[in-house]
């Protein structure tokens, strides 16, 4: 029968994009903490030569 075959061929289509839905979702939040990572590590990084530029500028008034 003609409605059961589009039936099918709707519910089909709709399973295909809810599966494209959950997946675009997964990528989305694997991106977003992948960029919060890179976030961290860049804030690590310019913590780090904060830290290195203050060692160096007290040593240097140390010997003045």
């Amino acid at each position: 029968d003609r409605n059961t075959e589009l039936s099918r061929a709707v519910d089909a289509m709709i399973t295909r994009a809810k599966r494209i839905y959950i997946l675009m979702n997964k990528v989305k939040v694997l991106f977003s903490f992948f960029y919060q990572w890179c976030f961290l590590i860049e804030i690590e990084n310019m913590f780090s030569v904060f830290l290195l530029s203050y060692r160096n500028t007290c040593e240097s008034l140390g010997k003045l």
